[in-house]
């Protein structure tokens, strides 16, 4: 839906130019041509936008295409936590994130930049055991970062749900606990300690 409103509005756009006409003037064209290529970039394939084939085929891991569209783009999402760079996360310019009930986020731009940030940087050594479960439009993946150069903290465990309409990513919401040690058994849970209870919840990070 929002790659045909972008679309229709773009044509609209042209058309008072004059280029979605019959006009073979040069200017018409390239005005034409600029317009396409713009309603293009809204539908990148997700699979171009995470960029690392290990991770993709650690994180797109259900088999339903109606749930890889949604777990793509938050793959998407989720790669960017390991590269530093969001600028290929493929949100949608009025998404929010919240995490632990605060807001973290209140637009596309600022939830892209905001995955370059210090904690990500300085903080996370790795993503890994994602676990999704998938209804219509959106997704929550369980995972764990392992956490290093963090008095206290050797792992956080994390719920994160996502919302995505058109291949965009619209709604984040997340919660997480802390935990002194790595987390186990996260891939397969089996009744048994994630994180037993002496170590959680973690000291403060200084």
């Amino acid at each position: 839906m929002r790659t045909r409103q972008i679309l229709a509005f773009s044509c609209a756009a042209v058309l008072l130019l004059g280029a979605c006409g019959d006009s073979d003037s040069s200017t018409s064209e390239t005005t034409a041509a600029e317009a396409t290529t713009a309603s293009t970039t809204t539908t990148t394939p997700t699979e171009d936008l995470i960029g690392n084939d290990e991770f993709r085929a650690q994180c797109v891991n259900v088999e339903d295409e109606a749930a890889r569209s949604v777990v793509e783009p938050a793959c998407a999402y989720l790669a960017s936590i390991l590269s530093h760079d969001g600028s290929k996360v493929p949100v949608a310019a009025d998404a929010w994130r919240i995490e632990q009930g605060v807001n973290t986020g209140t637009s596309g731009p600022e939830i892209q930049e905001s995955m370059s940030n210090d904690y990500f940087t300085t903080y996370v050594e790795g993503l890994r055991d994602i676990r999704w479960f998938v209804s219509g439009d959106e997704a929550i993946a369980f995972y764990v970062l392992d956490i290093r150069e963090a008095p206290g903290i050797e792992s956080t465990m994390l719920a994160e749900r996502f919302k995505v309409e058109d291949g965009l990513i619209t709604e984040i919401e997340v919660v997480f606990a802390y935990c002194r040690v790595p987390a186990t058994n996260a891939v397969a849970p089996d009744g048994t300690d994630m994180c037993p209870k002496d170590a959680s919840p973690p000291a403060p990070v200084a």
